[in-house]
């Protein structure tokens, strides 16, 4: 009688044809990590610019809905200046006919707060002084703007009556840029009023 020998292991078919299928999935996989890495890094983008954008409003919004006129001849993307209704000193009341009072501008800078000097914090000056209080906690940012930036457009460049506020960032992922931006408007509520 003769016996037969099986033996235990893989014959080079198989290990050929597994090699493939691994390497098959790992070529399908590695796009797909690839591209959720950029999903991510959007996604991430965009909820830093949509917390920038709502912190930048709520210290603004304020100042930007008691707003008589946008100040055009001054104002530019980067810089918003803005003209409230003169109040008052004894009551606190707008005075009556309204009158241009306090020039306000709002832009990005660095510490010192000077208009034009390169840096990412939020600056509110008033009549040209820049406001340390307002922009500053403990010698930093109130709001930091870091690698995003600051725009403001108007409604009607002549007379403007909305004010939009856009925030841009860009994420890398490796080589990948991931592009984000966030935009909100909001109404000057004094605009042009007469007989306040």
């Amino acid at each position: 009688m003769i016996k037969t020998l099986k033996t235990r292991g893989f014959t080079l078919t198989e290990l050929l044809t597994a090699t493939f299928v691994m390497v098959l999935c790992l070529g399908l996989v590695v796009p797909m990590v690839h591209s959720t890495g950029s999903v991510w890094n959007h996604a991430l983008a965009d909820k830093g610019n949509k917390e920038l954008l709502s912190q930048a409003i709520l210290e603004l919004s304020p100042t930007l809905r008691d707003t008589l006129l946008v100040d055009t001849a001054n104002s530019t993307a980067h810089k918003l200046v803005v003209i409230l209704p003169k109040v008052d000193p004894v009551s606190k009341n707008y005075l009556y006919p309204a009158q241009n009072g306090d020039s306000y501008a709002f832009y990005l800078a660095d510490t010192t707060g000077v208009v034009g000097s390169n840096g990412t914090i939020l600056w509110r000056s008033i009549n040209g002084v820049p406001d340390a209080t307002w922009s500053l906690i403990s010698g930093k940012g109130v709001i930091d703007f870091g690698t995003s930036n600051l725009n403001f457009s108007f409604d009607a460049p002549a007379d403007p009556n909305l004010v939009t506020l856009t925030v841009n960032s860009t994420q890398y992922t490796g080589d990948t840029p991931a592009a984000a931006t966030a935009t909100t408007t909001v109404q000057l509520r004094n605009h042009q009023i007469s007989g306040l």
